[in-house]
Protein backbone atom coordinates (compact mmCIF):
# COMPACT_ATOMS: atom_id res chain seq x y z
CA UNK A 1 0.00 0.00 0.00
CA UNK A 2 1.39 3.29 -0.71
CA UNK A 3 1.86 6.09 1.88
CA UNK A 4 -0.74 8.60 1.89
CA UNK A 5 0.87 11.87 1.99
CA UNK A 6 -0.53 15.19 3.69
CA UNK A 7 -2.84 17.15 1.99
CA UNK A 8 -0.86 20.24 0.38
CA UNK A 9 2.73 18.17 0.77
CA UNK A 10 2.94 17.73 -2.58
CA UNK A 11 3.37 14.35 -4.89
CA UNK A 12 5.42 11.76 -6.22
CA UNK A 13 3.64 10.66 -9.24
CA UNK A 14 4.58 8.05 -12.14
CA UNK A 15 4.73 8.38 -15.93
CA UNK A 16 4.14 6.43 -18.54
CA UNK A 17 6.90 5.20 -20.92
CA UNK A 18 10.66 3.41 -20.17
CA UNK A 19 12.55 6.47 -17.67
CA UNK A 20 15.41 5.92 -15.88
CA UNK A 21 13.76 8.08 -13.57
CA UNK A 22 10.26 7.75 -13.88
CA UNK A 23 8.98 9.52 -10.88
CA UNK A 24 7.64 13.00 -11.08
CA UNK A 25 8.49 15.05 -7.58
CA UNK A 26 6.05 18.25 -7.41
CA UNK A 27 4.26 20.83 -5.50
CA UNK A 28 1.48 22.90 -6.21
CA UNK A 29 2.12 26.27 -6.20
CA UNK A 30 -1.43 27.14 -7.31
CA UNK A 31 -4.38 26.96 -9.72
CA UNK A 32 -5.28 27.87 -13.05
CA UNK A 33 -9.17 29.01 -13.48
CA UNK A 34 -10.13 28.81 -16.84
CA UNK A 35 -13.48 31.26 -16.75
CA UNK A 36 -14.67 30.75 -19.75
CA UNK A 37 -14.67 26.91 -19.38
CA UNK A 38 -15.90 27.72 -15.62
CA UNK A 39 -12.96 25.12 -14.84
CA UNK A 40 -10.13 25.07 -12.78
CA UNK A 41 -6.96 22.82 -12.04
CA UNK A 42 -3.76 22.70 -9.91
CA UNK A 43 -0.78 24.47 -11.16
CA UNK A 44 2.63 22.10 -10.30
CA UNK A 45 6.28 23.25 -9.91
CA UNK A 46 8.67 20.11 -10.66
CA UNK A 47 11.31 19.46 -7.99
CA UNK A 48 12.99 16.87 -9.22
CA UNK A 49 12.73 13.48 -10.86
CA UNK A 50 13.73 10.38 -8.72
CA UNK A 51 14.39 6.45 -10.02
CA UNK A 52 11.89 5.11 -6.81
CA UNK A 53 8.58 6.97 -5.08
CA UNK A 54 10.32 6.59 -1.80
CA UNK A 55 13.23 8.45 -3.11
CA UNK A 56 10.53 11.09 -4.47
CA UNK A 57 9.11 10.79 -0.54
CA UNK A 58 12.21 11.35 1.12
CA UNK A 59 12.86 14.23 -1.86
CA UNK A 60 9.50 15.97 -0.81
CA UNK A 61 10.27 15.79 3.66
CA UNK A 62 14.02 17.29 2.88
CA UNK A 63 12.06 20.40 0.53
CA UNK A 64 9.64 21.05 3.45
CA UNK A 65 12.22 20.95 6.10
CA UNK A 66 14.40 23.40 4.49
CA UNK A 67 12.02 25.00 0.92
CA UNK A 68 14.29 26.56 -1.74
CA UNK A 69 12.96 29.16 -4.13
CA UNK A 70 12.13 27.07 -6.93
CA UNK A 71 11.76 30.09 -8.87
CA UNK A 72 15.27 31.52 -8.69
CA UNK A 73 17.83 32.20 -10.93
CA UNK A 74 21.11 31.11 -11.32
CA UNK A 75 23.70 31.43 -13.61
CA UNK A 76 25.82 28.27 -14.90
CA UNK A 77 28.69 29.67 -12.83
CA UNK A 78 26.56 29.19 -9.74
CA UNK A 79 25.36 25.62 -10.12
CA UNK A 80 29.15 24.45 -11.22
CA UNK A 81 30.41 26.35 -7.51
CA UNK A 82 27.52 24.23 -5.51
CA UNK A 83 28.19 21.13 -7.57
CA UNK A 84 31.71 21.56 -6.75
CA UNK A 85 31.16 22.17 -3.21
CA UNK A 86 28.79 19.27 -2.94
CA UNK A 87 29.85 16.34 -5.10
CA UNK A 88 33.46 16.95 -7.26
CA UNK A 89 35.40 18.57 -3.92
CA UNK A 90 35.74 15.14 -2.88
CA UNK A 91 37.26 13.60 -6.06
CA UNK A 92 40.56 12.54 -7.15
CA UNK A 93 42.78 15.46 -8.15
CA UNK A 94 42.57 14.36 -11.24
CA UNK A 95 39.42 14.39 -11.81
CA UNK A 96 38.86 17.47 -10.11
CA UNK A 97 41.27 18.88 -12.31
CA UNK A 98 39.46 17.73 -15.71
CA UNK A 99 36.11 19.21 -14.48
CA UNK A 100 37.93 22.59 -14.02
CA UNK A 101 39.40 22.13 -17.45
CA UNK A 102 35.79 21.09 -18.68
CA UNK A 103 34.33 23.86 -16.70
CA UNK A 104 37.07 26.84 -17.91
CA UNK A 105 36.09 25.38 -21.48
CA UNK A 106 32.62 26.38 -21.57
CA UNK A 107 33.81 29.97 -20.52
CA UNK A 108 31.04 31.65 -22.73
CA UNK A 109 28.04 29.60 -21.01
CA UNK A 110 29.16 31.12 -17.27
CA UNK A 111 26.72 33.98 -17.40
CA UNK A 112 23.73 31.88 -18.83
CA UNK A 113 20.70 31.92 -16.67
CA UNK A 114 19.28 28.40 -15.97
CA UNK A 115 15.23 28.15 -15.87
CA UNK A 116 14.37 25.68 -13.82
CA UNK A 117 10.84 23.43 -14.89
Amino acid sequence: MEEKLPKGFGGVVKQKGKRTRPYMVRVKVGTIVNKAKGTAYPDYKVIWYTKTRKDGILMLHEFHKNPYDIEEKMTFKQVYKEMFEEFIEEQHPKSINAYNAAFNALQPLHKLVFQWY
